[in-house]
C-alpha cells in the first residue's frame, strides 16, 4: 500500500523499523528512486533489489535495533528535502506517534520535518500504545498504513486529524 504514494522521481525517506524494511522491498519496481534511511537493514534490502536506484544511508551511532540515530544523522537529514516519508512506529495514540528511544525520536522528528508527505506504518498491535517519547503529534502525519481494522482508529477521527487510514493485506 506504501507503495502506491511512491512515484518515479521521487526522494523517500525511510525510518528504521520493521514496517518499513518490509516496504522497502517493494520500492524495487520504482525507476529513478532516490532513498534516504537511518536503516542499515533497508540499505540491505534495498541493495538487494534488481533496478537502479540511489541510497543512501545516514551518518550517525547505530542502535541496538540497527537505526542510526544522532546529531549527525539529523544535521545531515536536516540539509535534505523528501516527497514521502515512511515513518515505521513503536507506538500510536490520540497523544501522537511515540517511541521508547530518545535519540531515535530527535532523528524521526527530524525526517518529519523535512518530507512533504508523512505515512506512518503501524500494525495493529502498535495502536492504543504509548512509549516513552513524543515522534509526532496526529496532525503531522497525512496517512496512516496498518494491517487489521482497530478500533484504536476511531480517535484518529475524533481528534480532528485530517489524515487517512489505510489497510493493507499484510501477507
Amino acid at each position: 500500500v506504501a507503495a502506491r504514494f511512491i512515484k518515479p522521481g521521487m526522494c523517500v525517506a525511510l525510518t528504521a523499523g520493521d514496517a518499513t524494511v518490509a516496504a522497502a522491498s517493494w520500492l524495487g519496481g520504482i525507476a529513478d528512486l532516490t532513498v534516504v534511511t537511518n536503516s542499515t537493514r533497508a540499505v540491505d534490502v534495498l541493495d538487494s533489489l534488481p533496478g537502479r536506484r540511489t541510497v543512501v544511508l545516514v551518518g550517525g551511532q547505530r542502535t541496538p535495533w540497527d537505526a542510526v540515530v544522532g546529531p549527525r544523522a539529523e544535521q545531515t537529514i536536516a540539509t535534505m528535502h523528501f516527497d514521502v516519508l515512511l515513518l515505521a512506529a513503536c507506538a500510536v495514540g490520540p497523544h501522537g506517534v511515540t517511541t521508547s528511544d530518545l535519540a531515535e525520536a530527535n532523528t524521526n522528528r527530524r525526517f518529519i520535518g523535512c518530507s512533504r508527505q508523512v505515512i506512518v506504518l503501524a500494525d495493529a498491535t502498535k495502536w492504543g500504545r504509548r512509549k516513552l517519547s513524543l515522534v509526532a503529534d496526529l496532525s503531522l502525519v497525512d496517512v496512516f498504513i496498518t494491517d487489521q481494522p482497530v478500533d484504536t482508529h476511531v480517535w484518529v477521527a475524533s481528534t480532528g486529524v485530517a489524515a487517512k487510514v489505510l489497510l493493507c493485506d499484510a501477507t
